[in-house]
């Protein structure tokens, strides 16, 4: 006969499994959400340097430069500082694609900005980045919160024109 105290216990065999499975599974979600995240983050900061390098440029142009043809399209020196953005942003892969918006202030405190085509010289420019991004992992689960949309992340850089 045995002691009481060694009497056996219920079997519970498949309750550790379940919450074992339980715990991996949001283990797994959270994970997923801290890659998300930070993989967010860093296309957020490679914007922002882009934005911020381009602007950087745009506002070293000579007068010249920046005034260019004023024939109503873009000016040279804009379109290199387009492309500057362009291409630091291309190192990342967004999935849903890129846009740079080009703008210098003009005029006094009542100024206005415009496109940068050349007519006056600014006294401000504005470089702005947007990436639209997709999840190329899990776009499936995304797009149920963003409604089909991707996820915009916008940065600007606006720095004093201080060319010439």
């Amino acid at each position: 006969m045995s002691p009481a105290w060694r009497k056996r216990a219920p079997r519970a065999r498949g309750s550790v499994a379940v919450e074992l499975a339980l715990l991996l599974l949001m283990f797994a979600t959270m994970l997923y959400a801290l890659l998300f995240f930070g993989w967010i983050f860093w296309h957020y900061t490679v914007a922002t340097k882009a934005a911020h390098d381009a602007a950087r440029f745009l506002a070293a142009a000579t007068p010249r430069e920046i005034q260019g043809s004023a024939g109503g399209a873009e000016v040279p020196i804009v379109a290199v500082a387009r492309r500057i953005a362009a291409l630091e942003v291309g190192e990342l892969s967004p999935g849903g694609g890129v846009s740079t918006g080009i703008f210098c202030y003009v005029g006094d405190s009542g100024g206005y900005w415009n496109g940068c085509f050349g007519f006056d010289r600014p006294k401000k420019v504005m470089v702005r980045v947007t990436v639209y991004m997709r999840d190329p992992f899990f776009d499936m689960m995304i797009v149920k919160f963003t409604n089909s949309t991707p996820v915009d992340l916008r940065t600007a850089a606006v720095m004093e024109y201080a060319g010439g």
